[in-house]
């Protein structure tokens, strides 16, 4: 049984398939602070058995243990998000110097480029941000409950998508607080606001401007006066064109 973080760190150490061990995130194997969990990569001689990590508690602590061998350090495109992390992850163990080598490269191997959105995912975005938004003022006096629930739900995909468009991965609740704390002081002050306001009315307006910065980079929300297409795949071209041909083929007239 596996008394604190410190053993879980020992005991892989000790395990003679595992090569090497980084921590990332803010909580390193002492920390007795509440609220945090205890990441690890965890670096194997041989790729485990269709396993891409572990998520057990210790003492009450989250622990989340990435299974990796140096291979996957070789991806053209790190194995899932998460792995951008071990940019800034601290070494705790490297059994042959072989892992400090292969993180030496790792920047220049995944340097994140700007992943421009396809015109169906722009799309989407600007559709679904403004239709929760509507659902929330078509109902705000006789289901006031759905409305606080759709609104606390839909500020979480509003900061997922702040970062989306703009071609930035999204590392994390934590870690994108922070960096909107530091790069975009608006945003993060209007998140603030609609936190501390009690008033659903309220809540709806800061959730329109919240929106409205989010979705900058493509247009913002989808407007009254707009045909928005969206497509059958995301890799259909010229959609928005299409979308207002078929509407002339249709109707006899575009949307002004």
């Amino acid at each position: 049984m596996l008394e604190n973080l410190s053993d879980i760190v020992d005991r892989l150490k000790g395990n003679p398939e595992v090569i090497g061990l980084m921590r990332y995130g803010a909580w390193g194997a002492g920390d007795v602070s509440p609220g945090g969990d205890f990441d690890l990569f965890v670096f194997l001689e041989n790729t485990p058995n269709d396993i891409e990590s572990l998520h057990f508690h210790v003492s009450d602590v989250p622990v989340d243990l990435n299974l990796r061998t140096l291979d996957d350090l070789h991806r053209r495109t790190p194995l899932t998000n998460i792995d951008a992390a071990l940019a800034d992850g601290e070494v705790l163990y490297d059994k042959n110097g072989r892992l400090a080598q292969e993180l030496s490269a790792l920047d220049a191997r995944w340097t994140p480029e700007p992943m421009p959105l396809a015109e169906h995912d722009s799309a989407m975005n600007r559709f679904c941000q403004r239709h929760v938004l509507d659902k929330v003022r078509r109902r705000i006096a006789t289901d006031p409950l759905l409305c606080e629930f759709l609104l606390a739900t839909n500020v979480y995909w509003i900061v997922q998508t702040y970062f989306r468009v703009r071609g930035m991965p999204f590392r994390g609740e934590k870690e994108a607080l922070a960096w909107l704390e530091s790069n975009d002081q608006a945003f993060c002050e209007a998140m603030k606001r609609f936190y501390a306001a009690e008033d659903l009315s309220e809540k709806l307006t800061i959730s329109d401007s919240l929106t409205e910065q989010a979705l900058a980079p493509i247009g913002g929300p989808w407007r009254d006066d707009e045909l928005l297409a969206l497509g059958r795949h995301p890799q259909v071209e010229n959609l928005q064109a299409k979308g207002q041909a078929l509407f002339a083929t249709l109707f006899g007239n575009g949307v002004t």
